[in-house]
């Protein structure tokens, strides 16, 4: 392959994201750095191109010419040539590695199953570095739009035609996000592990003892568990609904049986089959989340305007743009909830060998997202509270109730129960991982 492609591969191939991982991961070491450092300048200068566009018009200045700008930027610097570039490029390529390096930490539990984990990291540190390039492209992309914007409507009064325009770039920018993150996960699956290593000896699925020869009463010798229980899949381990069918009504049994039944769920649920029999379930859940919050913000605007308190005219310009947004960003900050949970709990148990083959911990994370719902139900019952009881009573209602807590004087009611009640929700799903691994650490099937 030519150099040229290799350094290019992410922006050539932003379409096809598993080929542009395949090629990072399979390139020598200083053709990685190359693209590396490559795209890192190309980010730094689309960003301080976009500045010196920005700063050409001003309210206090008007319009000044590039040239003006790049003098004045310059006016402070350090022996007149350390100036705002200078320092925007050192902070890239410094700083810019911590990026792909944290999705990589990310992506782990998706991409490692057994052997060296440092060998696994490195191919989802080269996966994750091809994001870059088309982090550029957003980068000016969303840049462009929110300085056309500014500079299209400078001087203009606020007012309807000009609130509407304010959130183009917010939303630009989310739908931008959404498709990094989509660029991310397929490259990352392109890493998927291969065929296990050679498959570890029976254990019994009580107490782990080794059945590879097997008691003459049918019995595990430490636990006194039946061995069938053990060693014959029909009736240890059948598997998920998802896994069997991959339909609305079975992503909806096997939700239900994940959040309500976890210990019964991981139990029967077969780890040792191909990845791809459970892989989905999280994108459902995702997709999910976002039409339902959609549907939940237009049922807050219809309560609120029934009783009395309408958007203003001008709002409903607005909403379309902010209220997409919202929901996208909503949306992937639910995504980066559950994988950042994942990545703590695989690392935990990557660091204690607790699992013989990771690609079990990849199924539990993949099936984990169903608790995405409980956080969900807590912040909109919470938001829905304060915006329906709060126009009833003229207020915040929990601040009128509660009043500031010593401990958090400085936060509202409203905050702290938010905080609060996110964290014990946090610890309730530790909780959760916790009660999978018991119940899948020595599976058979």
């Amino acid at each position: 392959m030519p150099w040229w492609r290799v350094l290019l591969a992410p922006l050539l191939d932003v379409f096809r994201p598993r080929a542009a991982a395949r090629c990072l991961v399979g390139a020598s070491r200083p053709a990685f750095v190359a693209v590396m450092v490559l795209s890192l300048v190309a980010i730094a200068v689309t960003v301080v191109g976009l500045t010196l566009w920005a700063d050409t018009i001003t309210g206090e200045w008007g319009w000044r010419p590039p040239a003006q700008v790049w003098q004045n930027w310059h006016e402070r610097a350090i022996d007149g040539w350390l100036g705002p570039l200078e320092v925007a490029f050192l902070l890239m390529l410094v700083l810019g590695p911590c990026l792909p390096a944290f999705l990589a930490w990310l992506n782990l539990p998706l991409v490692y199953g057994t052997g060296s984990a440092w060998r696994s990291y490195k191919q989802s540190f080269r996966a994750a570095t091809g994001l870059l390039w088309p982090l550029a492209l957003a980068v000016l992309v969303c840049g462009s739009t929110a300085v056309v914007q500014e500079h299209a409507f400078y001087g203009v009064p606020p007012g309807a035609l000009a609130a509407q325009p304010e959130f183009t770039p917010l939303l630009v920018s989310s739908v931008s996000a959404l498709l990094l993150v989509l660029w991310l996960v397929r490259a990352t699956r392109a890493l998927a592990p291969g065929a296990p290593d050679p498959v570890p000896p029976p254990r019994c699925e009580g107490c782990g003892y080794d059945l590879t020869h097997q008691p003459a009463e049918r019995r595990c010798s430490e636990c006194g568990l039946d061995i069938d229980a053990s060693l014959v899949a029909a009736g240890s381990r059948p598997g998920s609904r998802w896994a069997a069918e991959k339909a609305a009504r079975a992503w909806w049994q096997t939700t239900v049986g994940v959040l309500f039944r976890p210990r019964q769920f991981y139990r029967r649920l077969q780890l040792r089959t191909p990845a791809a029999a459970d892989c989905g379930f999280a994108m459902w859940s995702y997709v999910a989340i976002g039409l339902c919050a959609a549907l939940w913000a237009a049922a807050m605007i219809v309560v609120i305007s029934m009783q009395g308190n309408p958007p203003p005219r001008e709002a409903w310009l607005v909403i379309p743009f902010a209220g997409t947004a919202v929901v996208i960003i909503g949306t992937l900050g639910c995504w980066f909830g559950h994988r950042l949970m994942g990545a703590l709990v695989a690392s935990v148990w990557l660091a204690g060998r607790a699992l013989p083959d990771f690609r079990w911990a990849a199924k539990v994370i993949e099936y984990e997202s169903a608790f995405l719902w409980v956080f969900c139900a807590f912040w909109g019952a919470l938001l829905s509270s304060l915006a329906i009881v709060g126009a009833i009573v003229g207020g915040p209602w929990l601040s009128m109730l509660l009043g500031r807590s010593a401990l958090f004087a400085f936060l509202p009611a409203e905050a702290q129960v938010l905080l609060l009640g996110t964290l014990g929700l946090v610890g309730v799903w530790a909780w959760r991982y916790w009660v999978a691994y018991r119940a899948i650490r020595w599976s058979n099937f």
